[in-house]
């Protein structure tokens, strides 16, 4: 997936800009995937059984009842270059097993996600240490 833009204004219970599927394993390029607004949980990026690289990847998620910039599913690994990630009520969550390398990461944590994280930084630009927090 390269230079894909989706952006999704919420109007259920459940609403996701990107889902990655069922071993799908994608390289994400230049992607941004946001959604705003609805009545339920706001998800910028679900990775639910599959393993991701996201390279320069805007994940955004704001509005409804919990919003998450990336939710991760199942036996997972994520790496994360150069990439911004936002969530009001998590910036990254789930359980998975999470490489975060220069990104920028706005919103809380979910150490259990977290494998490694290297010049991660959060909204005010302060160092994230090695757990991203």
């Amino acid at each position: 997936m390269t230079n894909v833009t989706s952006t999704l204004l919420g109007d259920s219970a459940y609403n996701v800009a990107v889902g990655n599927y069922n071993s799908s394993s994608p390289t994400m390029t230049s992607v941004t995937a946001t959604v705003s607004g609805g009545s339920g949980d706001n998800y910028g990026l679900i990775n639910n059984a599959t393993s991701a690289t996201l390279i320069n990847v805007l994940a955004s998620a704001s509005g409804g009842g919990g919003s998450y910039g990336m939710y991760n599913y199942g036996s997972v690994t994520i790496k994360i270059d150069h990439s911004v990630i936002k969530g009001a009520t998590y910036a990254i969550a789930g359980s998975s097993s999470v490489y975060v390398g220069y990104s920028r990461l706005e919103g809380a944590v979910s150490a259990s996600a977290i494998t490694a994280c290297i010049g991660a930084y959060n909204a005010s630009y302060g160092s994230l240490n090695s757990s991203c927090q």
